[in-house]
């Protein structure tokens, strides 16, 4: 089979044997905007995030509770309010969401614009009024979510400077959450996208658009609201970017979780049965945000190993590894099971994690194909060292394109094929290669045709011990 890609003038192709899918080669699209340019790093270093943050603000504390006049004062400043009037942040509320919540002790409410108990705003000034004074001990919190923050993909080394544009981690701000949790297990790059308010955009079809010209191989989506169909609509997205007009690989990673009206657990992932999806297991994990103990359901634990992998390299498996920032519970979160019941979840395509004292070790990493397909297919190393070719050898034979297609053009390609299929064996990636061949098509001189079959390396899954004991 031949796939081409269409380059102005230019067609080029690139269809190693490692798998059965070719590989064409593509340009470079561009990057997402970066607050640090790393020097170096590829495509399987990366995760991205699609899930709602908010800049977050403490307003104040403490308040006096007995005036209603004054000026309205900053949340950082020293002068004691009316208990009243406060000054937003330096966002504008014009335009974007806004919310309000007072906190009392362990208890937040929201408080409605223009409610008999809630607040109003001054656009002009910037102000926030509250229908009634704060009490003592009182916190008043803001949410706001910015037109200029809404699907456009930011990459972030730092969390610190994630949380300051989207917000501090917690349930409530399900990108910082999951971010934190990649963080924490070794990702070295987020690509953070979030997507417009479940009100305009339901679906997160335009976050979704964005991404197709960002490079990120870990997807974590994290939605509060339509779960199930944005998910659905996130491995269509997976499926689409890997076609031969994007060659985007990338992987989704999603986990298990229960709401009050939508639910996804281990016996219903039909959906989702694809080499490109790894779904994970238990629905529910405990974290620590701000301080207090937090539930979290799998596709959290899906956000840890997706930041687990991008440290490593393509050929680590995840199997029998161990996932930071969480803890499990064995009594109730179906994080135990009998051996009996580990076949069917490897059948059934789930990677399982259970608990350690700190965090979990998955039991055994599987893509959501399950156990019944075949090994390159149903182990993700192998998965990701095909798509890691793929993406290497796209950048490397790029010079190529537009010289004058001569015998030495020709050698020089495969001389650079082979001398990259050598590193990859040195490196520990490939156990080796065979059947390098770099011809002209027959059809189109202007086009190259580079063949080979490449033999990936695979984890250690089974010990097999047989011996006899006898007596003399």
């Amino acid at each position: 089979m031949t796939e081409m890609l269409f380059d102005g003038n230019i067609e080029v192709i690139l269809e190693p044997t490692f798998v059965s899918t070719p590989l064409p080669v593509r340009e470079t699209l561009p990057e997402a905007e970066e607050f640090v340019r790393p020097n170096v790093y590829n495509d399987t270093s990366t995760v991205v995030v699609v899930g709602l943050g908010h800049r977050e603000a403490v307003l104040i504390y403490n308040a006096n509770g007995n005036g209603n006049d004054g000026d309205p004062v900053g949340y950082n400043n020293t002068q004691r309010p009316d208990g009243r009037h406060f000054r937003t942040p330096t966002f504008p509320v014009l335009d974007g969401s806004l919310r309000v919540f007072l906190r009392r002790k362990n208890n937040e409410r929201e408080l409605l614009n223009g409610d008999i108990d809630g607040f109003v705003t001054d656009n002009a000034y910037g102000y926030i009024i509250l229908k009634h004074p704060l009490e003592p001990n009182e916190l008043l919190r803001v949410e706001y979510i910015s037109p200029s923050d809404e699907n456009l993909p930011r990459i972030f080394i730092d969390p610190e400077e994630l949380y300051e544009v989207h917000g501090a981690p917690s349930l409530e701000n399900p990108l910082s959450l999951a971010a934190n949790m990649a963080f924490a297990n070794g990702a070295s790059r987020v690509l953070a996208v979030q997507p417009a308010t479940h009100d305009r955009d339901p679906f997160w079809a335009d976050a979704f658009a964005a991404l197709e010209k960002e490079k990120g191989y870990y997807l974590v989506v994290v939605p509060q609201e339509n779960m199930l169909s944005i998910i659905s609509l996130a491995l269509r997205h997976v499926q689409t970017m890997e076609q031969v007009s994007y060659q985007l690989e990338r992987s989704l990673m999603v986990g298990e979780f229960t709401t009050e009206t939508e639910s996804l657990t281990r016996d219903d992932t039909e959906f989702l049965q694809d080499k490109r999806v790894q779904f994970f297991a238990p629905e529910e994990a405990f974290t620590v945000t701000g301080g207090e103990t937090t539930v979290i359901n799998g596709l959290y634990i899906a956000a840890a190993a997706a930041g687990f992998l991008s440290a490593q390299q393509p050929f680590e498996s995840l199997t029998n590894k161990t996932l930071l920032n969480f803890t499990l519970d064995p009594v109730t979160n179906k994080s135990r099971v009998p051996p009996s019941e580990t076949t069917a979840l490897l059948d059934a395509g789930v990677t399982l994690v259970t608990p350690l004292a700190t965090g979990g070790v998955v039991k055994r990493s599987i893509t959501a194909l399950g156990a019944g397909s075949s090994i390159e297919i149903q182990e993700p190393s192998v998965v990701r060292i095909r798509d890691f070719l793929a993406i290497q050898l796209r950048e490397l034979l790029k010079p190529f394109v537009g010289l004058i297609n001569t015998p030495q053009v020709v050698t020089d390609i495969n001389t650079a094929t082979a001398n990259f299929l050598d590193g990859q064996v040195a490196a520990g990636l490939l156990k080796g290669y065979s059947n390098v061949s770099v011809v002209v098509d027959d059809i189109d001189p202007r086009q190259v045709n580079v063949e080979f079959t490449a033999t990936a390396v695979v984890p250690l899954l089974f010990v097999h011990v047989a011996f006899s004991v006898v007596a003399s």
